[in-house]
């Protein structure tokens, strides 16, 4: 039986809208030539700290209690200029 869905809202509309496939296939790729083995996950973290920063987000990181590997997040707060949905 078929789950009936409802239809996409406009902002989720404007969101799909935005989405480069082509991008997003690129992205896939280059995270998957970076080794993040655990505990080895520092260098696939500051690339994509670089990346979310290169679109404009501004991305924070700290070292994790263990010391082994830096934690990222993203803030919502975007960089001037930067797009938005």
């Amino acid at each position: 039986m078929a789950i009936a869905q409802a239809p996409p809202t406009d902002l989720q509309k404007q969101v799909l809208a935005r989405i480069d496939e082509d991008e997003v296939v690129r992205l896939a790729c280059d995270l998957i030539r970076i080794p993040s083995f655990t505990t080895e996950e520092t260098p696939c973290a500051e690339w994509l700290g670089n990346y979310l920063r290169d679109q404009g987000w501004r991305p924070s990181s700290r070292r994790s209690s263990r010391g082994a590997s830096r934690r990222w997040r993203a803030s919502t707060a975007r960089a001037a200029g930067a797009p938005s949905c």
